[in-house]
């Protein structure tokens, strides 16, 4: 995997990048990564899959498919990461992380998905660069099934949806 998306004014492959933002934003741009995962005869060669995993899922991932059980002394803080081993080796259908918060850095929160919907709700520092993009006119949702370039706000047609998400 890597760390998040393009810096802003890096070359890359594309001349435009396939998604909106870069590094440090929460557009897809800046945090959508490729993961590649190698476990001959347990994972099918080839496989490709858009589900949603963080870099925090591949602690308790990489101890499932070593077949080590993590177990946190009482009152330890519960880890924030999701093992998505049984939905790699297809034992699950259903992906292991259905919701992730996004945010700049030791920040606030910037926007939150869940499922295929996301809310971005700048509320970083202005200390803190690169911004996200300012958002003049409020939260902006998305459905990033049908739209992950994040080209349509869809906040004024589902406002319980950002209210949910809110």
């Amino acid at each position: 995997t890597s760390d998040n998306g393009r810096q802003q004014g890096q070359a890359g492959p594309d001349d435009v990048p396939p998604y909106t933002g870069h590094k440090w934003q929460s557009m897809e741009g800046g945090t959508r990564v490729p993961l590649i995962i190698r476990h001959p005869n347990t994972i099918k060669a080839g496989k490709s899959s858009d589900t949603m995993v963080a870099a925090i899922d591949l602690f308790p991932t990489l101890a499932s498919a070593c077949g080590v059980k993590i177990e946190l002394p009482e009152g330890a803080q519960k880890l924030d990461g999701v093992d998505a081993w049984p939905m790699l080796t297809g034992l699950s259908p259903n992906p292991a992380r259905t919701e992730l918060l996004y945010w700049h850095g030791k920040g606030p929160a910037t926007g939150i998905r869940v499922g295929d919907w996301k809310l971005r709700f700048n509320t970083t520092d202005e200390k803190q660069k690169p911004l996200d993009p300012p958002l003049p006119d409020g939260p902006e949702l998305y459905n990033l099934k049908d739209d992950p370039l994040e080209a349509k706000n869809l906040a004024k047609q589902h406002p319980e949806k950002v209210s949910e998400l809110f």
